[in-house]
């Protein structure tokens, strides 16, 4: 984890258009303005990675529990 750590920041970086979930073209937005082409396949391996419900959109819940720190 690193200082400055915000996990609502990080929810708003990638959900620019303020939904209640991410969607496929939200993460293809997101790493198009940063300068990172991704393929489908890769968009879609990182939704299947986070989403839990199966709907193939990211909530709030399915992203902070992603992104929570793995403290052993």
């Amino acid at each position: 984890m690193c200082h400055g750590y915000n996990i609502n920041a990080a929810w708003r970086a990638l959900n620019v258009n303020k939904k209640d979930e991410i969607t496929y073209f939200d993460l293809y937005d997101f790493f198009a303005s940063n300068q990172h082409n991704m393929s489908e396949d890769e968009l879609m391996s990182i939704i299947r990675r986070i989403d839990t419900e199966g709907d193939a959109m990211i909530n709030f819940n399915e992203f902070a529990e992603f992104m929570r720190p793995n403290v052993d």
